[in-house]
């Protein structure tokens, strides 16, 4: 029987505050804060370039409303997915982040 290694090396490797070099030990639970490089950048990417108001006439404020709106039904289409089950809208909750949640915008 044939078995496939799990790619531990690599999946380490994608996270740089488990490649700082010393010998610190991060004991996180599933909450924990540490992403893998693809996230930073991300972000990074976000902080730069989309770190806008939303609902704004201006075309980086679009594209911002655009892209929340497809992660929100990506969200709810895999959760529903995993479910086994029709999707809900209000399954998954995107808010402004100067907005008190359940303060949804539509």
């Amino acid at each position: 029987m044939n078995t496939i290694q799990f790619p531990i090396s690599w999946v380490r490797e994608s996270f740089p505050a488990l490649n700082s070099g010393d010998d610190f030990i991060f004991f996180d639970n599933g909450a924990g804060a540490q992403v893998p490089q693809t996230v930073l950048d991300a972000v990074l990417h976000h902080l730069i370039s989309r770190s806008v108001q939303r609902g704004g006439r201006y075309r980086q404020s679009r594209e911002v409303d655009e892209s929340i709106q497809k992660a929100a039904k990506a969200c709810n289409i895999s959760e529903c997915a995993r479910l086994g089950r029709s999707c809900i809208r209000d399954e998954c909750n995107f808010v402004h982040s100067n907005r008190k949640p359940g303060n949804r915008r539509g």
